[in-house]
């Protein structure tokens, strides 16, 4: 009887000591949570109106809504998006297409990566592969992006933009090729 009473003491003792968590690894554990997506959808399309006027519209590939356990609520669109922006009096001002974009609900930060470009409706055309900007700010870009207008094709690292992308200028571009001679010299030496 002995024998059990200190082969139970025993055994009881060794796993209390070997079970011992450490209090951080338990905390860090039990305090990671997984962030999901509150609403989903595929082919959506919105239109953002402000003071009654439609100031652009978007559809979106796969729109997602992250609202719990993240720094703040955000809009994630995969599967590409495609924005129509519009001046005060209705009427088209530029297009935005990209296959990623991330839009932050609090900061009014949005993001657009991978294949961005953009035309305007005096005929410009940018090119590039991210885009950042605060909502009724300026749009900046430190990067490669390639801005067609009319017959030249520039090349620069520093993009500033309207925030509806009306008027777009490089700074800093370091090359200014014609386009009819780039699209010939790509015929000819593929």
């Amino acid at each position: 009887m002995r024998f059990l009473f200190f082969f139970f003491l025993i055994s009881g003792l060794m796993l209390a000591i070997a079970c011992q968590n450490d209090v951080h690894d338990v905390e860090r554990v039990a305090g990671k949570k997984e962030s999901f997506a509150t609403i989903a959808g595929k082919e959506v399309d919105m239109d953002y109106v402000d003071s009654g006027l439609v100031r652009l519209k978007l559809h979106a590939g796969l729109l997602k809504r992250y609202e719990f356990n993240v720094k703040e609520p955000y809009y994630e669109i995969d599967s590409g998006l495609k924005i129509i922006f519009f001046d005060k009096d209705g009427k088209e001002t530029s297009t935005l297409s990209s296959r990623y974009g991330i839009y932050y609900e609090s900061s009014k930060r949005v993001e657009v990566r991978y294949n961005v470009v953009v035309t305007n409706r005096e005929g410009k055309r940018l090119e590039t592969e991210k885009l950042s900007w605060r909502e009724n700010d300026s749009i900046r870009n430190e990067g490669d992006a390639y801005l067609i207008e009319n017959d030249r094709r520039m090349h620069g690292k520093k993009l500033i933009a309207s925030n509806d992308f009306s008027h777009m200028e490089l700074e800093d571009y370091v090359i200014q090729i014609p386009v009819e001679s780039f699209e010939k010299n790509e015929k000819e030496n593929p």
